[in-house]
């Protein structure tokens, strides 16, 4: 195995570093689109039993 220069190491470091973040970016957006993603159903299933009620539809689970 050839021997890495300091030169590549701090390049590998960096790109590393560069990646990781990304990643961290990455995962907060994610979990930022998940949440709305909750709210946006929730306010479907609410507004989807609202409906029903509306029309006399019996919608209870037993």
């Amino acid at each position: 195995m050839a021997k890495l220069t300091l030169a590549q190491v701090e390049y590998l470091s960096q790109h590393l570093t560069t990646q990781f973040k990304d990643v961290k970016y990455l995962v907060s957006k994610a979990s930022l689109e998940l949440e709305m993603a909750r709210t946006n159903l929730n306010d479907l299933l609410i507004n989807y039993g609202q409906w029903m009620d509306e029309e006399g539809i019996d919608h209870e689970r037993k």
